[in-house]
């Protein structure tokens, strides 16, 4: 759902704008890589922006503005689903330029009859290899080695339509008895494509492993991914990421890598 918040707002440049930072508050963008290589003649470009706001647990919606290239093109709303604030809403066609667009986020008041915005910093989560370890590190300066061995868990099934990837599955740190703090999907290339919780029932995982802790261990999301492939079904890898400091990429039910032959 599209809550045009402040509809003055859109078209205005941000250099004639009162802009400052906003503390404590992060933004994560889902799929930002498909912004950096736009063509603006494809029949199909990355207008749908989707994202989580962290950091702020006191309120149940915030107000948001977000820039393309330098001007606002929309308002929206981000609303509390599944613990986080979390906003999805369509941009124009024409703010974007063929290349590289910069989208940035900010929350958005009226104080005393005038605009004030806060730009978001952009969190991050990086693939990255050094030498033979492999680790995911974020933009608040956490870093977690992936593991082979590590945390369990897998891909049940996985669904594409042409626009929409399904997931669905489970993930336990068995060992420590513990739930991951998020599920971390990214493309073939290892670039961020979108972060969920666990947060689904899966009383059969509880039960296999004799620990009520895991009854919540499930997730079932979806998030939109570029066409260009057609009907192709996209492959991507999942990591389950503990607050221990290691991550895991979980393996495919055997139907899911079925599509793939």
């Amino acid at each position: 759902m599209r809550f045009n918040t402040y509809p003055e707002l859109i078209g205005q440049s941000l250099t004639g704008l009162d802009v400052k930072e906003e503390r404590g508050l992060e933004v994560l963008l889902d799929k930002e890589y498909l912004l950096e290589r736009v063509d603006v003649e494809s029949s199909v470009l990355p207008t749908w922006i989707t994202g989580r706001v962290d950091g702020n647990g006191n309120t149940d919606h915030l107000d948001l503005a977000i820039a393309v290239n330098g001007r606002i093109c929309t308002t929206t709303r981000a609303f509390r689903e599944n613990g986080n604030l979390e906003f999805s809403v369509m941009i124009p066609w024409d703010s974007l330029r063929h290349g590289t667009n910069d989208v940035q986020v900010f929350t958005a008041a009226r104080k005393s009859g005038k605009y004030a915005l806060a730009s978001l910093k952009k969190r991050l989560f990086s693939f990255v290899q050094e030498g033979d370890l492999t680790y995911i590190k974020d933009s608040k300066g956490k870093s977690y080695q992936v593991l082979k061995n590590g945390l369990e868990g897998q891909v049940d099934w996985l669904t594409f339509n042409g626009h929409a990837v399904r997931i669905y599955g489970w993930a336990a740190d068995v060992k420590n008895k513990e739930l991951p703090q998020n599920i971390l999907v990214y493309d073939e290339e290892h670039r961020f494509v979108f972060e969920m919780a666990v947060a689904i029932s899966r009383i059969d995982v509880a039960k296999r492993f004799g620990n009520s802790k895991f009854l919540w261990c499930g997730f079932n999301n979806h998030f939109f991914v570029h066409p260009a492939q057609g009907n192709k079904i996209p492959r991507f890898h999942v990591f389950a990421v503990s607050s221990r400091g290691t991550a895991s990429e979980l393996g495919y039910n055997r139907s899911v890598l079925n599509q793939w032959k």
